[in-house]
């Protein structure tokens, strides 16, 4: 069998410099660095709701509050039949600004057309003016 030579550690390194310990500081906190920002205040502990401090002791009646808030059968379906009314309105609805937004574009371009026709006639209005004045001199 061969030998294994074992290297030292600090090998071709610089010798760590022993640093004096204070005996005020805990030796592990000897070696921690500064902390560069200042802690300023303590750590707030999380609010926890209010209802479930009260709820806390009544466990069997916040369950029976449930149960009464909880809408019956003949409710609930009023609900969905008012759901899928309120639904079909706001349908109704988009499709109805859908069909303004198209109106307004036809009339974008009608308004752009007849200001092309106002500025045409102007002009027009502006040459017969000149060639008017043109014969009477």
């Amino acid at each position: 069998m061969v030998e294994t030579r074992r290297n030292p550690m600090n090998r071709g390194k610089q010798p760590v410099a022993a640093m004096p310990n204070d005996e005020d500081t805990p030796e592990h906190m000897a070696d921690a660095p500064e902390p560069k920002t200042p802690i300023t205040e303590p750590m707030r502990s999380v609010d926890t709701d209010d209802k479930d401090k009260d709820n806390a002791g009544e466990g069997s009646s916040s369950l029976r509050e449930r149960l009464i808030k909880t809408p019956s059968k003949e409710r609930f379906q009023e609900l969905a039949r008012q759901y899928k009314r309120l639904e079909q309105e706001n349908q109704k609805l988009k499709d109805e600004v859908t069909v303004l937004m198209a109106e307004r574009v036809d009339i974008d371009d009608m308004m752009k057309d007849l200001k092309i026709e106002r500025d045409e006639a102007i002009a027009y209005y502006e040459y017969a003016i000149r060639a008017r004045d043109s014969l009477i001199y």
